[in-house]
């Protein structure tokens, strides 16, 4: 039976903690995030759950709020997964988060070669598995894109077209974080070709796709996000 510790109960935090809260090999659920209100509103509703304050800005907090945890689920903004993930460590639980990771001073290939190499060793050391980037994208698209190579003799491109949206009563602009959101709209997309990173503008490379079940062409654009980043670091198939 498992402890686990969810850090951030916003849209995505809160859908998963009510998705442990279903699992039989799942004992306890911490709810923590800065707004008390917010995780103590999540935790009533869900039976093996507890709610506390964490902040986040404070390794040393996030410690106390994990309880000795068997897992960290971090659903909080990019800025926050290395104290997130230090306090992982320091109490040997495994983690997982939903996007890439800011580290001050790298860029965003460097903060992704550091996690899957010195963060994954020191994890390993403690027996502990962390698991990054694990949203729909980055992360559900990467499996997809990585299991479909699997079944062809050879690929040439790969391009990963992502429209989503929600369906509501009312007008949602943004799904996630607007911050994040803006940010990511504003900066020079990444794209990795021949064995190279290269640059784009925003809203570059232009084409019109027809998805299926949508009754019209869509206009997709280079955008700034995580997606192309780790395929450099990916093992090569044998």
């Amino acid at each position: 039976m498992k402890k686990v510790m969810i850090i951030g109960v916003g849209a995505q935090g809160s859908t998963i903690a009510k998705r442990l809260n279903e699992l039989e090999n799942v004992s306890q659920i911490i709810c923590a995030d800065y707004d008390l209100k917010a995780a103590d509103d999540l935790g009533k509703t869900l039976e093996k759950a507890t709610a506390v304050q964490v902040n986040a800005n404070d390794i040393k907090d996030i410690v106390k709020a994990a309880d000795n945890a068997d897992i960290i689920v971090n659903g909080l903004p990019i800025q926050f997964n290395m104290n997130v993930m230090e306090a992982a460590l320091e109490i040997g639980a495994s983690y997982q988060d939903l996007c890439m990771t800011y580290i001050d001073g790298k860029s965003s290939v460097e903060a992704t070669r550091y996690v899957f190499s010195d963060l994954d060793k020191r994890f390993k050391d403690k027996g502990a598995i962390a698991m990054t980037n694990t949203g729909s994208a980055p992360g559900l698209v990467n499996v997809v894109v990585r299991e479909t190579t699997e079944l062809f003799d050879s690929c040439d491109s790969i391009e990963m077209n992502v429209y989503e949206g929600v369906w509501s009563k009312q007008f949602i602009p943004f799904w996630w974080s607007p911050e994040v959101a803006f940010e990511d709209m504003g900066e020079n997309p990444t794209r990795f070709e021949n064995g190279e990173f290269v640059q784009t503008d925003p809203f570059d490379n232009a084409i019109m796709i027809k998805f299926r079940d949508i009754n019209k062409e869509t206009r997709m654009v280079d955008h700034n996000h995580e997606g192309p980043i780790p395929w450099e670091l990916m093992p090569k198939s044998t």
